[in-house]
């Protein structure tokens, strides 16, 4: 329960930073177990196929897990009695003062030395890292959750994958986000070296939110999305940009580098996408010896809004050749 004083008596809820930010870090910490089954990632294949240029390959138990997979894995098992109004799961929420929500961006950290392999017994600790409250906006508040994922076999590393997301939290005053709709974010100042245009299907976003069990209204009923958030349309996931990006980078512009991984991946949600909309994928040079390349996304006016930077790194003899 969020801190309050005087309720009845006509004072108002007392709302401030460090009320929130200790009450929703007491919270956790959060554990969520996975066999992360071949099986899905084979559905993620499956959902992918036709928007990528890379096909299907059958998964092994055993296999690493394609940078990005872990999204499909390691989702709260709540029972529909427990979500917010909107569809989403409420255990990390500030309170049903902050009713919409929208995923602002994170980072992805990849432990060479310790993957993440399908079929096996799994685990994965979530807590809440960070609380920050709008300086311009008190009906803005921003949590960030820390989740570090592992095989359970796995005991001399404390993680594999280790992923940041950041959440933002609207009161209904707060709640209109029209201007941000209308703006254009011009992209990078070049034009990029490899891109890639896909259109995400109402197909495609339904089957990833099954895929990760998301059952937030905003990306498949476009009533609510539309009558109730004042969206355009549903909105494209963000973890799904997030896989399409590490999924396009890690087969498509990265295949021809041996021995080349993906080490980390830190990026901001700068506008959201819709469905039925073109975006295009893009990234800065890569070569050998190149370590950070610039990876972003357009939307289909051509506006920047997704940026973020991939941290590649060499490892030699890599015993792995999973795709």
């Amino acid at each position: 329960m969020l801190l309050r004083r005087g309720i009845g008596l006509g004072v108002r809820p007392l709302i401030g930073r460090r009320f929130y930010s200790a009450d929703l870090k007491a919270k956790g910490p959060w554990i969520q177990t996975d066999f992360m089954s071949p099986t899905h990632a084979e559905y993620l294949d499956a959902s992918l196929e036709g928007y990528l240029p890379v096909g299907r390959v059958s998964r092994l138990i055993g296999e690493e897990a394609p940078p990005g997979y872990h999204l499909i894995y390691f989702n709260p098992k709540n029972g529909e009695h427990t979500l917010s109004g909107d569809g989403y799961e409420s255990h990390q929420s500030p309170g049903t003062e902050y009713p919409n929500r929208m995923w602002v961006g994170g980072s992805v950290e990849f432990n060479l030395e310790s993957e993440l392999r399908l079929g096996l017994p799994s685990t994965a600790t979530e807590t809440v890292s960070d609380v920050k409250q709008s300086q311009s906006d008190p009906g803005k508040l921003t949590v960030t959750i820390d989740r570090k994922m592992k095989n359970k076999e796995e005991t001399t590393h404390e993680w594999s994958v280790r992923e940041l997301r950041s959440l933002i939290y609207f009161t209904k005053q707060s709640g209109d986000r029209t201007n941000v709709f209308d703006r254009f974010l011009k992209p990078r100042s070049s034009d990029p070296a490899h891109s890639h245009t896909l259109c995400p299907s109402t197909l495609l976003l339904f089957r990833y939110s099954a895929l990760t069990f998301n059952s937030h209204k905003i990306h498949f009923d476009r009533e609510y999305a539309t009558q109730t958030e004042n969206l355009p349309d549903v909105v494209v996931h963000g973890p799904l940009m997030v896989t399409l990006l590490l999924r396009w980078m890690s087969t498509s512009v990265l295949g021809h580098l041996e021995n080349v991984r993906i080490k980390s991946f830190s990026y901001k949600n700068l506008l959201p996408m819709f469905v039925n909309n073109n975006l295009t994928l893009c990234s800065g040079p890569v070569e050998n010896g190149v370590k950070y390349v610039d990876v972003w996304i357009q939307d289909h006016r051509g506006s920047m809004s997704l940026s973020g930077t991939i941290e590649l790194a060499k490892v030699e003899d890599h015993p792995d050749t999973s795709i």
